[in-house]
């Protein structure tokens, strides 16, 4: 549906080295929004993103890096793991200040 399509363009624009498309399709690479889940490839996007200046990528990717290594949630846990304690699950999709979800908005 409309979430395959949204991805399809995001693809396309952060082939290009658009920040803000490649930002989104980290989040929906994330989530396995619009296509299957690919937690490396999210980490690229992010990666791109912030070496374009935005600073909200910087982020999810600080956070997935630190979950990767064990950091959050404990023991390499998968992004999203939903058996981590509520305060330390990664934010899925929801914006909001404290976690700075994947919105589109803002950097």
């Amino acid at each position: 549906g409309r979430q395959v399509e949204a991805r399809k363009w995001y693809e396309l624009a952060a082939a290009v080295g658009q920040p803000d498309a490649a930002m989104n399709l980290g989040c929906m690479l994330r989530d396995g929004t619009g296509g299957p889940r690919d937690e490396a490839a999210a980490r690229r996007c992010w990666r791109a993103a912030a070496l374009r200046g935005k600073a909200k990528a910087a982020r999810f990717l600080g956070v997935a890096l630190l979950a990767e290594a064990g950091a959050v949630g404990g023991g390499g846990a998968r992004l999203g793991d939903q058996r981590q304690p509520k305060q330390q699950r990664w934010p899925t999709g929801r914006s909001t200040v404290a976690e700075g979800g994947c919105s589109g908005r803002g950097s």
